[in-house]
């Protein structure tokens, strides 16, 4: 298989979705604005994935990572991140934030530490602007990585270039450090001796 990431739900659609590992990558922008919500997740070893509705779920434990482009137009910067509006909303504090601040005063802000998601995990259906993209765990996965995020940042939240090419650069090398998985082999492994999970309603 040639391919470095895709569209999530085509790759669902299609039966590509790597089972042995993947990453997850959905931006939503909000209210036609620059302000973004990315959200990068890695999986190993998936036992199912099952679509309902306007969402996919994955039964496999999941590290997840949040990014935050926060406009100069926003208004409620000294909000925290965690109780900002809902659209707005990322559930994180500043001081669990990296953050830097772009030259036309944008901030870029990323989660210091992967979360850990247990058992499952389910990533909506994208409207309007919005994207999910399944990475393959390809050799220059970091490169794919690194572009996605660059074009992202700078085509569609109005970050800089150079800025952009900085933090995705930043962003990748964090990913593989943080978001891989060291034991894949034994999470494949007890997937694979698991029973085959039956697609059920969306938790």
């Amino acid at each position: 298989m040639g391919f470095k990431a895709m569209d999530l739900y085509d790759a669902y659609n299609k039966n590509m979705l790597p089972k042995e590992e993947g990453y997850v990558v959905s931006a939503y922008f909000v209210n036609g604005s620059p302000y973004s919500i990315y959200e990068i997740i890695s999986y190993a070893g998936v036992k199912n994935f099952y679509a309902s509705g306007d969402s996919i779920t994955f039964q496999s434990d999941g590290k997840k990572i949040y990014i935050l482009v926060e406009p100069t137009s926003y208004t409620l910067k000294a909000q925290e991140p965690y109780v900002r509006p809902q659209s707005y909303q990322i559930p994180m504090r500043f001081n669990e934030l990296e953050i830097y601040t772009c030259r036309n005063q944008y901030k870029l802000m990323y989660s210091k530490e992967a979360q850990m998601v247990m058992t499952s995990f389910t990533v909506m259906k994208p409207t309007g602007s919005n994207f999910s993209f399944i990475i393959f765990p390809k050799d220059d996965i970091e490169q794919t990585i690194t572009l996605l995020f660059q074009k992202a940042f700078n085509g569609q939240s109005n970050v800089p270039l150079s800025d952009a090419k900085k933090v995705a650069e930043s962003l990748a090398q964090k990913i593989m450090k943080e978001l891989s998985w060291p034991n894949k082999e034994k999470n494949v492994a007890k997937a694979k001796a698991s029973p085959k999970a039956k697609p059920g309603p969306k938790p």
